[in-house]
């Protein structure tokens, strides 16, 4: 009895230290090839492409992993993705991300003063009558909703800003990572990404637009353009979940409408690390309408 009293203690500091020594610490910083961080770059684990993490807003991270795990995939909006392998050192991690060169031709307004007018992709004066299900415009960090805003092409215009609604449901200040994607006529969803910025965001109090400047990317609109909200992860966000109705999410809220319920279904959805993208129809309590996300944008033409 002595014997096995003696024994037990060590067995489990044996169990505990081969635990320990199965996992490693990862951490280090994101950077250009200035050094300067780039913030809520996304990373991925090669072995367990479901599972991953975003920086902070400096491009630093943190964390364990198993040591099967020999490399990591590394990416952010306007750069080239990259894959790391991992090693035994201690040392902190410096991994540099180089710039992305786009191929797409980008579209310039140039005329004389008072030629150049404002337009509206979507519909500006929103109506949000939908709180009742308002959560559902809401996920877990990584996931990614975006609307179709159909473009005339008579009209050659330019994207000038992007407007997304959030609520007062959830974590308002939740930061999030604006994309717009060109239309993808064969899949009918969101196609090549046409931001070449990182562009995060974040509301304030709640039951407000939230808006960001891309006129300097000069984003042709084509036949039209999807944009879209990316719950991040990292420093200043809340990674509690929370609870409306039965549904568990994290981060703020974005408003559902049925205003542009004529449209159809425009509003599509995706996981984090996945890249297939799926409808995402939200119907209303009376099945009369399908909601859709509350965003619109503006840009620029020669009249």
């Amino acid at each position: 009895m002595t014997y096995i009293k003696h024994i037990f203690p060590l067995l489990l500091l044996f169990i505990c230290s081969s635990a320990y020594a199965q996992s490693k610490n990862i951490y280090g910083r994101i950077t250009d090839n200035s050094g300067t961080g780039i913030p809520y770059a996304v990373i991925q684990l090669k072995e367990k492409p479901e599972k991953g993490v975003h920086c902070d807003e400096h491009g630093r991270f943190s964390f364990s992993v198993s040591n099967n795990i020999k490399a990591i995939n590394i990416w952010c909006v306007g750069y080239e993705k990259r894959e790391f392998t991992l090693t035994k050192t201690k040392d902190s991690l410096i991994i540099v991300l180089q710039r992305k060169h786009y191929q797409m031709e980008a579209a310039h307004i140039k005329a004389p003063k008072g030629n150049v007018k404002t337009g509206v992709l979507g519909k500006k004066n929103i109506d949000n009558k939908m709180l009742g299900y308002d959560c559902w415009a809401s996920s877990r960090y990584g996931r990614e909703m975006a609307l179709f805003l159909p473009a005339n092409t008579k009209r050659n215009g330019v994207l000038k800003e992007v407007f997304f609604y959030v609520t007062d449901r959830g974590i308002p200040k939740t930061k999030f990572r604006i994309h717009v994607y060109a239309y993808d006529s064969v899949k009918r969803a969101p196609g090549i990404e046409l931001t070449t910025q990182n562009i995060v965001v974040h509301a304030d109090t709640g039951n407000e637009w939230v808006n960001a400047d891309l006129s300097n990317m000069n984003i042709p609109l084509g036949k039209g353009i999807f944009i879209s909200a990316e719950w991040i992860e990292g420093h200043d966000n809340d990674p509690k979940l929370w609870s409306i109705s039965g549904s568990h999410a994290q981060g703020q809220v974005l408003g559902l409408t049925k205003d542009y319920w004529n449209y159809g279904y425009i509003t599509f959805d995706r996981k984090i690390f996945e890249t297939e993208w799926d409808w995402a129809p939200y119907p209303s309590a009376q099945k009369r309408h399908v909601l859709n996300l509350m965003a619109y944008a503006t840009y620029r033409y020669i009249k």
